[in-house]
């Protein structure tokens, strides 16, 4: 049974050692972020290749992390626990994780959970890996258990516990990238560990159901950091650009968001990775990914190009980093593509 330090948070003096002055007024002193409580309504058909996705199969996502590194501002991100990674990376400020699947949120709200819970990666991780499951479950079910939607999470922990793409495997990729290539993330550095938990504990990282199409979640979301005088500085879409050929919901929901010249959006390809390029040591070589950054202002002037557009279309003017990662900074015109006369 671990031993679980429940005065992390009054100790100021640990605290000290670990963040910057300007950190600890932006998380301890100025007023914790609340979401307002309306939502999109969920999709019952998500139309993906797998039912639910509890945690993420791109491995690579070292590949970001010099791009993103002390960005600060807010964060906005689709997904699981690659999140907490970008956003330790990024010491982002306020973090609102949106998904439209319920089993994804509910597993976001245990990690959270989890941070607040554990005074480690050694804590933490034990309480994910499956042969503590019984555990670890005795946490959750009395944090969670008079929850209106406790049957939601009690299949999202059995979801995430399945024998392959659990999470404690998951940590173990991560444990495994950062030997191969150097993944530098909250499971070997210390520093980030505790960032995210102190996000955690002072409520900072908000779990939003919800559809990057949608038309509530993504305006609220842009409501919320306006209010907070706070630009979008990291936009996470993973690979699901692929899914949406940019209806006209999700170009005003990415024009509605408060951005700067810093702001970036970090987003996955695995339609034609094998033409873009990928990197070593994806999870799938037959199905990679390859990882694309883009400044959020440059992702705007394509929103709003008025004409069919596909996730292809932006990265055919891409200009390549390194191994199956790039960076696109051409605009609709500069890729050679005219607006429709309609």
């Amino acid at each position: 049974m671990l031993t679980f330090d429940a005065t992390y948070q009054s100790n100021l003096k640990f605290i000290m050692q670990r963040f910057n002055l300007y950190t600890l007024f932006i998380i301890l002193i100025f007023p914790a972020f609340l979401y307002s409580q309306e939502y999109d309504p969920l999709p019952s058909k998500r139309g993906l290749f797998a039912d639910h996705y509890p945690t993420s199969n791109e491995r690579r996502i070292d590949l970001f992390m010099d791009s993103i590194q002390n960005l600060g501002g807010g964060y906005v991100g689709v997904g699981s626990d690659q999140n907490f990674s970008f956003m330790a990376k990024a010491r982002s400020q306020y973090a609102w994780l949106i998904d439209f699947d319920p089993i994804v949120l509910a597993v976001n709200r245990i990690h959270v959970y989890f941070f607040e819970l554990a005074t480690n990666y050694i804590q933490f991780r034990h309480l994910w890996l499956n042969k503590n499951d019984k555990e670890a479950w005795g946490y959750v079910e009395k944090k969670f258990g008079l929850a209106p939607d406790f049957p939601m999470i009690k299949e999202a922990w059995k979801i995430s516990h399945r024998q392959y793409g659990g999470v404690g495997d998951r940590l173990k990729e991560l444990e495994l990238m950062a030997k191969k290539f150097n993944l530098k993330t909250f499971i070997n550095t210390p520093e980030e560990y505790d960032y995210l938990r102190l996000l955690a504990q002072n409520g900072r990282i908000q779990i939003v159901p919800g559809d990057l199409k949608g038309n509530i979640s993504m305006n609220r979301i842009a409501m919320s950091a306006r209010s907070l005088n706070t630009s979008i500085r990291i936009l996470y879409t993973s690979n699901a650009e692929e899914y949406l050929r940019y209806p006209q919901n999700l170009r005003q929901n990415i024009l509605n968001l408060p951005v700067d010249s810093s702001s970036l959006v970090l987003r996955t390809v695995s339609v034609n990775a094998k033409y873009l390029g990928f990197p070593d040591g994806e999870k799938f070589p037959d199905i990679p990914f390859h990882y694309n950054i883009q400044p959020i202002v440059n992702f705007q002037e394509w929103m709003k190009f008025e004409g069919y557009l596909s996730v292809g279309m932006l990265m055919k003017n891409r200009t390549i980093i390194q191994k199956g990662f790039s960076i696109l900074k051409a605009t609709p015109l500069e890729s050679g593509y005219k607006p429709s006369k309609k």
